[in-house]
């Protein structure tokens, strides 16, 4: 086995002698190298004139300037052997690199080419690993999208290259991603090895330069890669029309961003690039793609390492935002700016002395997390298989009994023929009969004939009584079904009168709760009035008002009864309800909550008098129709209208509660009012039995009773 290693070269004397002494290095022997001097200007062609005078295997050619795609077809015309490596001559190979390839030809002879792994190298001469590895066996649809590898890291046959062609002298950029995609086209098979064999140097400036006409021929490329491919006479069927089960949209808005990753890296604007593609939109690009595209060529223009990022960051992340909302713009990918920028920091914070690790760590978990997301996927996407498959044995059953339905009538029909038939044979019997005088030589004939369709008779007797039986089994199924769904009906009617029966029995079994749970409360109210005026402790209308030594005065101003009244403000919009059977309870139906403010939908009771220092207790029974808060306090009933020491929020329930709130009055007050503050819900509230309690030096003081006896006035719902 002989290998050809072709060497293009203009102006490449800082370089040329480390690419050649690469390959005067190889630990395998059987090769030549072909150094085409494509019109250079510099001492490359001094240099490379000492390797020949060196190495009777190197040998060069000179041609006027016609570009990289022109100088490599010209040295595959000068070979002599049949494999060919594509070596440039600023890059350079492992030793072992043709000991590798060739030993994973010969140990599989069906190969068409091998490539091998490879490093970038920094300007510094830091390596710079590509975690990318081509597949092996069929690339095509890996070419189709992207390339694979660099130049000089395969070997291929020399009958394919120019079965296919040779490299299209017409792309300045990515010659040689479009011959490895007309190889592949022809089903080449592609082994691999997986060892770093090539060394891809970074120029610098070099990238950022030609990021313009790398888009517009890589997008020549990759276009071609999605539709058929004439320069390749024998293409294989499964690629004849190129490469369709994915979107070529989504491959270019990905080479667009590669592509604003040099000009962004250079610290350029990379929204004019949006030109290129400005017809075409492709709403499901991922956020992370995009980001790893800008990523991985932001730093090629600088011939530095992903650590550069670093310190590159501060400068360009403004020109990289810009982009991605552009970006979002033309692919109309929805949120893609905010989604990709964060990705982009966090492969930035990722290669940081500093945050690396912890990047690390966290996206393993995230992995984890995601790997435990695609398993729940996977049985969900099992399940839906399953319900699938069911519903297509349902479908075939039922397409079965719609056959045999057919031919039951196909059958029928065909009865009903043979009896026409049948009738018509005997019409023909009978008129033989009748010619039977005259056509005595023809009687046995007559005779036999009218056997045979005494036979067909018996047949088609017997074919109508087959098919009889099978009408009346058919019949007898259908009442059998007509029957269980007519028992299905019945018992699904029973089951609905059996539930509507639970529902209106615990409907009235809540509702009389709800009555008792009133009704107890006010009878408890009323109890302590009745047991009160028994014992004399209560006043009685019209009678004067006595002072205890042990406590003070209260007169009645101070516990006055007032009328409720509702206030609505800020659009809000309720109602006050009181039930004629029910006069100690209220209800506020809420119709509309527009703000959140509380005390927006109150309820107040004025006018109360107060007074300072004196404690009071607010007793009421409240509930509402879902769970809700509802703010109770005392304050003054005109303007400040500042709180006099009771504000709480209460949670009421569906169930009636009670609530005693104990407070002491801050000022005195002619003018108090108690309140309920209901806004911020739509959610109606009902209280009940509401009453103020007034006591003086820890002892309940009543008005016109002796010392330590109890007043009780209520603020009454009205």
């Amino acid at each position: 086995m002989n290998v050809s290693i072709i060497i293009p070269a203009y102006n490449a004397a800082g370089t040329i002698a480390e690419t050649l002494e690469s390959v005067v290095s190889q630990t395998f022997q059987d090769w030549e190298a072909i150094v085409v001097d494509d019109g250079s200007t510099d001492a490359t062609a001094d240099i490379a004139g000492a390797f020949v005078a060196r190495d009777t295997r190197i040998r060069m050619v000179r041609q006027a300037n016609g570009g990289e795609a022109a100088a490599r077809n010209t040295g595959v015309s000068h070979t002599r052997h049949e494999w060919l490596v594509f070596l440039d001559s600023d890059d350079w190979i492992s030793p072992l690199h043709l000991e590798k390839l060739t030993a994973e030809l010969k140990a599989h002879p069906e190969l068409d080419a091998a490539h091998g792994g490879s490093v970038r190298v920094a300007q510094d001469g830091t390596y710079v690993d590509d975690d990318y590895q081509a597949p092996v066996s069929a690339l095509f649809p890996t070419l189709a999208r992207r390339a694979a590898f660099p130049v000089h890291a395969c070997i291929v046959r020399k009958a394919l290259v120019e079965e296919v062609g040779k490299f299209d002298t017409s792309l300045q950029k990515s010659p040689d991603w479009d011959l490895w995609q007309r190889v592949a086209r022809t089903g080449a098979r592609f082994g691999a090895v997986r060892e770093v064999l090539v060394y891809y140097r970074m120029a610098q400036n070099s990238s950022s330069l030609g990021a313009e006409q790398l888009l517009r021929d890589g997008l020549r490329v990759l276009r071609r890669g999605h539709t058929g491919d004439a320069r390749v006479r024998n293409p294989h069927p499964d690629y004849l029309n190129g490469w369709q089960r994915d979107s070529v949209e989504s491959q270019e808005f990905y080479l667009m961003c590669w592509c604003a990753g040099l000009l962004i890296g250079a610290g350029k604007d990379a929204t004019n690039l949006m030109k290129a593609v400005e017809k075409e939109h492709y709403a499901r690009l991922y956020p992370e793609g995009v980001a790893r595209c800008i990523f991985e060529a932001a730093t090629l223009p600088t011939c530095r390492t992903p650590e550069a990022w670093e310190k590159l960051w501060p400068k360009i992340h403004r020109r990289a935002e810009v982009f991605l909302t552009a970006l979002e713009k033309q692919s109309q990918t929805p949120d893609l700016a905010r989604q990709a920028l964060p990705e982009l920091k966090r492969m930035v914070l990722r290669h940081s002395a500093s945050w690396g690790a912890v990047i690390k760590q966290d996206e393993e978990m995230i992995a984890k997390q995601r790997a435990a997301i695609d398993q729940l996927d996977s049985g969900r996407v099992r399940l839906e298989e399953d319900r699938g498959r069911l519903q297509r044995e349902k479908e075939t059953v039922e397409g079965d009994r719609l056959h045999w339905q057919r031919l039951a009538e196909e059958h029928g029909r065909e009865k009903a023929a043979v009896e026409t038939q049948l009738l018509e044979w005997r019409r023909t019997a009978a008129v033989a009969e009748q010619q039977k005088a005259s056509l005595q030589d023809e009687l046995q004939t007559s005779r036999d004939l009218g056997e045979a369709l005494q036979r067909q008779k018996a047949e088609v007797e017997d074919e109508r009584n087959r098919w009889q039986r099978s009408a009346e089994e058919l019949e007898q199924q259908k009442v059998s079904l007509q029957d269980e769904l007519q028992r299905t009906r019945e018992l699904s009617e029973t089951l609905q009168r059996q539930k509507a029966g639970v529902e209106d029995d615990r409907n009235q079994r809540r509702q009389r709760t709800e009555d008792h749970e009133i009704a107890i409360a006010n009878l408890r109210g009323q109890t302590w009035v009745r047991l009160g005026a028994r014992l004399g402790l209560l006043k009685q209308p019209g009678v004067g008002h006595a002072r205890s030594e042990a406590s003070e005065t209260v007169q009645p101003a101070e516990y006055c009864e007032g009328e409720w009244q509702l206030r609505c403000e800020g659009g809000n919009s309720a109602r006050l309800v009181i039930s004629p059977g029910r006069p100690r309870m209220v209800r506020i139906d809420i119709a509309k909550a527009e703000t959140k403010t509380p005390w927006d939908i109150q309820l107040n009771q004025a006018p109360l008098k107060v007074k300072a220092t004196h404690r009071y207790t607010l007793r009421f029974w409240a509930r509402a129709d879902k769970r809700r808060g509802v703010g109770v306090g005392c304050a003054r009933a005109e303007s400040p209208w500042t709180n006099l020491g009771l504000y709480e929020r209460v949670t009421l329930k569906r169930r009636w509660q009670h609530f005693e709130l104990d407070f002491t009055a801050a000022e005195n007050d002619d003018n108090a009012r108690i309140h309920f503050d209901a806004g911020g819900s739509g959610v109606a509230v009902e209280l009940s039995s509401v009453s103020l309690q007034g006591s003086s030096d820890g002892h309940i003081v009543k008005t016109g009773v002796s010392e330590g006896a109890e007043e009780t006035v209520e603020s009454s719902a009205s």
